[in-house]
């Protein structure tokens, strides 16, 4: 996707009136977009398109605790910037 694209999509993400998860990989640009919304951060893994590590994050317009209304409980390896 092209930045012009993404920035259409967060667009239209962040009309939703809804719960909105996105998967994808941090970068200045998403961080930009989506620098309201919550982020969970996977381990780092091998990742055979770009020959490297890298650190899939998911992002999202709620709070997963409130969301299910119980405790959310992340594996250690993932972390939640807020």
């Amino acid at each position: 996707m092209t930045d012009a694209e993404h920035e259409q999509l967060a667009g239209l993400l962040h009309s939703v009136r809804g719960a909105v998860a996105l998967s994808g990989y941090s970068c200045p640009l998403m961080d930009r977009l989506y620098g309201d919304w919550r982020r969970v951060d996977a381990g780092a893994r091998l990742c055979n398109s770009s020959k490297g590590e890298r650190t899939e994050s998911l992002w999202m317009n709620y709070d997963p605790a409130i969301h299910t209304g119980s405790e959310l409980h992340l594996p250690d390896e993932i972390s939640l910037k807020l």
